[in-house]
């Protein structure tokens, strides 16, 4: 770790006290001064302890979410928003999403959904977000995942539509 700097770090994965995760959260600058410095983040990892590590930014983004079918109608109302409940995951509280264009988030994303889901079909979900967000850059079959720090209007939605499990793993 860089001695000058000293990093955020969030309990994660579980309820209140329960938690089975350590999250390091960088700022954009300390972010650049790690990629300057040569330091591996698997380095960091391991001195400080952490499972994931991500970046806080606050751009616009053009994002893939994945939801049950079952959401569509709700979604297509409403857009996306994620409860407070007392469950924080992996990478903290939000809605989770994927940049559009990156392959390696969606891959982590696919091995995620072939894991995960029960369901024959899933509803993908595409859609711009702008504002504060977090978006991993370390951690297994995590790397590229966002979170989204507030709900997504129905109006930065841009399709929604129901793929068969087998199609969207194969594509």
């Amino acid at each position: 770790m860089l001695e000058s700097e000293t990093y955020k770090i969030e309990q994660t994965g579980g309820k209140h006290d329960d938690h089975m995760f350590k999250h390091m959260i960088l700022t954009e600058e300390q972010y650049e001064e790690i990629l300057k410095s040569g330091t591996e983040l698997i380095k960091i990892a391991e001195e400080s302890q952490v499972d994931f590590i991500s970046v806080r930014k606050n751009n616009k983004i053009t994002f893939k979410h994945i939801s049950a079918v079952e959401n569509e109608s709700s979604i297509n109302k409403s857009g996306l928003s994620f409860h407070d409940d007392e469950f924080i995951y992996d990478l903290g509280k939000g809605i989770y999403v994927i940049e559009e264009s990156d392959e390696q988030a969606l891959d982590n994303l696919k091995t995620y959904v072939a894991e995960g889901f029960e369901d024959d079909e899933i509803l993908l979900v595409t859609g711009w977000y702008t504002g504060e967000y977090t978006k991993c850059v370390y951690g297994f079959q995590h790397e590229g995942y966002i979170v989204l720090s507030k709900n997504v209007d129905d109006g930065d939605i841009c399709c929604l539509y129901p793929e068969s499990l087998d199609e969207f793993l194969l594509s």
